[in-house]
């Protein structure tokens, strides 16, 4: 199998974003069951921000080491896969960029439409706009789209590993956990 692994830095890159995504969307969801006053829902949103904020700091730092760092060559069983399969995966991992760059901006000027300064580690951010009720309501809907089209997406991109892994069998998903050696 001529497949080889991805850089170090895209690995860790890779994985770190993915627990990102996770904490984000467990605050996310279980502030959803925390009676309202209660002080740990307020700790749940801070901490949603935070981890949204670190998202597109880790994706800009992923950018980068894949810029610097192109993918190695798949394997010739990858590159024997339909064009369908080679187009559809790159189309996920755009629109999967595109989400961990524009989700994070979305959150940021939601919040501060809705009058709300966002915090980066006890650093208020500079505003982008102006406090707009309407305006507010619209980009807390378009974060609540985003994040579902982002669900979606991840699934398409599990099954595609899965079947890169079982039917195609060209190691592709093995790229993604070995940080030492090639395959």
């Amino acid at each position: 199998m001529a497949t080889r692994r991805l850089s170090p830095p895209a690995i860790l890159l890779h994985w770190l974003v993915f627990l990102l995504f996770l904490v984000a969307l467990f605050c996310i969801e279980y502030r959803e069951f925390v009676p309202s006053g209660d002080p740990l829902r307020r700790s749940l949103r801070s901490t949603h921000v935070l981890v949204g904020q670190l998202i597109w700091l880790a994706s800009l730092m992923r950018l980068f080491v894949r810029l610097r760092f192109p993918p190695l060559p798949v394997s010739s069983a990858a590159a024997a896969a339909p064009w369908w399969m080679s187009w559809g995966a790159n189309g996920v991992h755009l629109l999967l960029y595109g989400i961990m760059f524009l989700q994070p901006v979305i959150g940021i000027l939601s919040m501060q439409a809705g009058d709300k300064d966002v915090v980066f580690f006890n650093w208020i951010l500079p505003r982008l706009i102006d406090s707009n009720p309407e305006l507010h309501f619209t980009l807390k809907d378009a974060h609540k789209i985003v994040a579902t089209a982002f669900y979606l997406l991840f699934a398409m991109h599990m099954v595609g590993a899965l079947v890169h892994h079982f039917v195609v069998k060209d190691g592709t998903l093995q790229r993604m956990f070995r940080l030492r050696g090639t395959l």
